[in-house]
């Protein structure tokens, strides 16, 4: 793969790999229980994903939430491990720089760098921060260290490079957010990734919040390819 001038490098895979390991929490059900219900539930929202999206040309999606409790990150880990268990190139970016939680799902057995620092430093490269093949077929990025300027980091040029470069490279990009009900940052990333799926939490999350998320995002552009309510 040959290296832009742009401001965040191409991604490709680093000069030498650190001895970095990885382990699933049980919550990844889709590995750890794959017959459970939500197991076989994630299953079927895969299956449509393939046929109505990725097979569409599709190649990013925002899992969002009004609340942090709704799950949106528990179906964002899952959905990614599942599409990566059929072959899909999967690219799961944990954009909740305000506390995100993806290495409760996908730990790694080391300090890893992360968005964050990517977006912080021009000296983290994007491939340092990618740690490739979690899981065959599965990518991931960690938020990083959380810095105290979450929004204008989000909302600068080098994030959108960086999200064109993962569009590019990857059959699927999937990205998490902070909760909507308490930040802008999901709004600024589902319009970067153009489509999105929402959350919600049975008799939890209300329905008014939900319908707000939704034309915030459609009024941003975004496409909201859906809805999946989470029980308990």
């Amino acid at each position: 793969m040959t290296t832009t001038n742009l401001a965040v490098p191409a991604i490709s895979l680093p000069a030498v790999v650190p001895p970095v390991s990885y382990t699933l929490s049980e919550q990844v059900v889709v590995a750890s229980a794959p017959d459970r219900a939500d197991a076989e539930s994630i299953s079927a929202l895969r299956n449509h994903l393939v046929a109505k999206h990725i097979h569409e040309g599709r190649r990013g999606l925002t899992i969002c939430a009004t609340e942090r409790e709704d799950g949106a990150a528990w179906l964002a880990v899952n959905l990614a491990a599942s599409l990566a268990q059929t072959g899909v190139r999967t690219l799961l970016i944990d954009c909740d720089l305000r506390g995100g939680t993806l290495g409760d799902f996908i730990q790694p057995s080391a300090p890893v760098a992360g968005l964050a620092d990517v977006l912080a430093s021009r000296d983290v490269s994007v491939a340092s921060a990618m740690q490739f093949d979690v899981m065959p077929n599965l990518s991931v990025m960690y938020a990083g260290n959380p810095p105290g300027n979450a929004q204008e980091l989000l909302f600068g040029q080098r994030f959108g490079t960086l999200i064109d470069l993962c569009l590019r490279d990857f059959d699927l990009t999937i990205a998490t957010a902070p909760a909507t009900k308490f930040y802008a940052d999901a709004r600024r990333i589902a319009a970067l990734m153009r489509y999105a799926l929402v959350v919600a939490r049975k008799d939890s999350t209300l329905v008014s919040d939900l319908k707000t998320l939704i034309d915030d995002l459609t009024s941003d552009g975004v496409r909201v390819i859906g809805s999946v309510y989470k029980g308990d």
